[in-house]
């Protein structure tokens, strides 16, 4: 980002921005619009306090999708989680997180999404955040373990950041320092699926602990809407209609496993 601010700078340096004035003044002010908005859009939906198990906080309601979060020990920003039930087939979501390049399609801000390796259900891959100024891109080198159990309907997708070398790090870039996520699918019947993503993450860099707060509790509702957003295309349902997650599906509905 031609804007940015350089990678290593800390808060003590902020300052330094000042050497940026040629683009500094129509980028800030472009910067605090897009955070008007993003908390305008936060506190348009109803928000909670209201406590579930385990210690997660009920932050907002915003449709079908319930999102939490709970304080991380050692940590300022919070592990986040986001519930949902949607009326969209289990092999249909499954197509989308499949297409692991389409993710710049539904997630906000991905500007890249690539598999460097893949053995099965086994992937490493690459991705790259094109992050609004004043704020460095992040990108994150992550391992992906699929599990899939056709006898209960529940599939698992772990997300762990990694440290290789595997991709240079970019020019005006932070590297994720850490990010864990899981994807739970959950079979409920023929047309409906539960979809949970919990993730906890450090940013790196430079972030207020105020807006990676504000962060954790937008990212689930925006990854998960985007995402049933994207099971709706027509490019999906189709790539599904052939899938081995569909065949193997109506195989365990056919035993008895699952109800149609």
């Amino acid at each position: 980002m031609t804007c940015d601010r350089p990678s290593n700078t800390t808060l003590c340096d902020i300052p330094a921005l000042s050497r940026y004035s040629a683009c500094k003044r129509d980028a800030s002010n472009l910067f605090f619009i897009c955070l008007a908005i993003l908390i305008l859009f936060c506190l348009q939906f109803p928000q909670s306090h209201a406590y579930a198990e385990d210690g997660w906080l009920l932050r907002k309601t915003a449709g079908d999708i319930r999102v939490y979060g709970r304080p991380i020990s050692g940590s300022p920003i919070d592990e986040f989680k986001g519930i949902c039930e949607s009326k969209v087939r289990l092999e249909v979501v499954g197509a989308v997180l499949e297409n692991i390049p389409g993710f710049v399609n539904w997630i906000d801000y991905l500007a890249e999404s690539r598999v460097i390796l893949r053995e099965e259900d086994h992937y490493i891959a690459y991705q790259l955040y094109d992050v609004i100024w004043p704020f460095s891109d992040r990108d994150c080198i992550a391992e992906i373990n699929v599990n899939r159990d056709y006898t209960t309907g529940k599939f698992l997708i772990r997300i762990y950041s990694m440290e290789d070398p595997l991709v240079p790090l970019k020019a005006n870039t932070v590297r994720l320092p850490e990010y864990a996520a899981e994807f739970s699918v959950e079979y409920i019947d023929r047309e409906h699926t539960r979809l949970t993503y919990t993730a906890k993450l450090k940013f790196g860099g430079y972030v207020p602990v105020w807006f990676g707060n504000l962060l954790s509790r937008e990212i689930p509702y925006r990854v998960l809407n985007g995402l049933i957003g994207e099971a709706r295309k027509k490019e999906y349902r189709i790539t599904a209609e052939n899938s081995d997650l569909k065949k193997n599906i109506e195989a365990s509905i056919a035993r008895g496993n699952l109800k149609q």
